[in-house]
């Protein structure tokens, strides 16, 4: 019996240790697995970053040579265009790529810098094309079906070479018009003129004028391209299109409606930045559709323009190279619009009030006993319709019906 005691304990013993071992066994295994897996998992998710922080500085071409970052990738990071050796990209600071050198060359361009600043950097020159023949100025910018703009920065002759482009015209026999707060009495002599002396208002009529000839001609029984030519300088055009709110429809319809008619626009700015053109993001590609002058000045040490040495290019709608153009120096002579047989029609410049609708007479009648904004936002568009965006448009409904009623009256 002591025996098969002693032998019952030992295998009681021998199962608890192996019991134990087995359980330590599994444990281990778990726990190697766990750290394992840890591990595999921690090394994907650094492998991805590292992916994604190199897609972020890819940069792709595409076959017309326009640089573009690839927009499918989060979080893209990029040097700013000025390419400031401060700036970093990606919190790593790398040398600046072909891409970032070509886009620091267009940000330059656009705002008219002086191009003193590449003398000794003849690299970052926008490129142009070599060895061609610089084209002529009154040839390129006195096309029909075309719309134009003139480009530089201040004091750099835009409205110098706008007026020999009016000239031109008016040697033709064609009055243009000039719609605009800033230009001189002594200026666009011969010219149809609106605005000037800072006058906003009549700068608001012409182009009100404007739009009800485009009108007026795309109602015409006759073919579109058989109207009259009809030049229209814009000078210069980023004050018009900040203060008058119908100026932008000029640039979504100008190629389209305008330019089919015969009338030509000349939009004289000192910049080629979507903000200077006023079309916004929602019209930001359109500006390209115009045939642009870029004007660049030649400055002494003093910082004065050397007219003899200002350069020019000339940049045609859905291209990106470059073409030198030559700008004219000659005095601007004064041509007479009275001594000459003007080949456009019997304009009128009256302008007739369009009638309200009934929801803007029912503004103005809501105004008039003194209900507020938000009744009447809620009353015309509905509920939820509220802010400074409604009661501008019910302040302009009741300017319009108060001056139909006084025109009326």
């Amino acid at each position: 019996l002591y025996i098969d005691a002693q032998l019952h304990q030992e295998i009681i013993t021998v199962i608890r240790f192996l019991i134990y071992a087995l359980s330590c066994a599994v444990i281990s295994v778990l726990v190697i697995g766990l750290g394992y897996f840890t591990l595999s998992a921690r090394e994907r998710v650094l492998l991805r970053q590292v992916e994604r922080k190199q897609a972020q500085r890819e940069i792709i071409q595409n076959d017309n040579g326009t640089w573009l970052i690839e927009s499918n990738k989060g979080s893209v990071s990029i040097r700013a265009l000025h390419l400031d050796p401060r700036a970093y990209q990606n919190g790593i600071q790398t040398e600046p790529t072909a891409a970032e050198i070509r886009n620091w060359q267009v940000w330059t361009e656009s705002r008219g810098r002086r191009p003193s600043a590449f003398r000794d950097n003849r690299h970052l020159l926008p490129v142009s094309v070599n060895n061609e023949k610089p084209l002529d100025l009154l040839n390129v910018f006195t096309q029909t079906l075309q719309c134009y703009g003139i480009i530089g920065g201040q004091q750099s002759g835009k409205t110098y070479q706008a007026r020999h482009i009016a000239n031109y015209w008016l040697a033709q026999g064609v009055q243009p018009w000039v719609i605009g707060p800033k230009w001189d009495a002594h200026e666009w002599t011969g010219c149809k003129k609106f605005g000037g002396k800072g006058d906003m208002q009549a700068v608001e009529s012409g182009i009100r004028i404007v739009t009800q000839e485009v009108a007026r001609r795309h109602a015409d029984d006759r073919p579109h391209k058989s109207h009259p030519v009809l030049p229209i300088f814009f000078d210069d055009w980023t004050p018009i299109v900040d203060e008058v709110k119908t100026a932008r429809r000029l640039i979504l319809e100008a190629t389209t409606l305008y330019a089919s008619v015969n009338i030509i626009l000349y939009f004289i700015l000192h910049s080629d930045t979507a903000d200077a053109w006023g079309v916004g993001k929602k019209g930001a590609a359109l500006k390209d559709n115009f045939v642009k002058l870029f004007i660049q000045p030649y400055y002494d040490e003093r910082g004065q323009v050397i007219p003899e040495k200002t350069t020019a290019y000339v940049r045609f709608s859905g291209e990106t190279v470059n073409r030198p153009i030559n700008l004219i120096n000659t005095p601007v002579a004064s041509i007479n619009a009275g001594a000459l047989v003007v080949d456009t029609e019997n304009y009128t410049f009256e302008m007739e009030l369009v009638p309200p609708t009934e929801d803007e007479i029912k503004m103005f009648e809501m105004r008039q006993v003194n209900e507020s904004y938000r009744t009447i936002s809620q009353e015309i568009w509905g509920e939820g319709k509220i802010g400074t965006h409604y009661n501008e448009q019910i302040d302009a409904a009741c300017k319009k019906v108060s001056e139909w009623l006084s025109e009326s009256a």
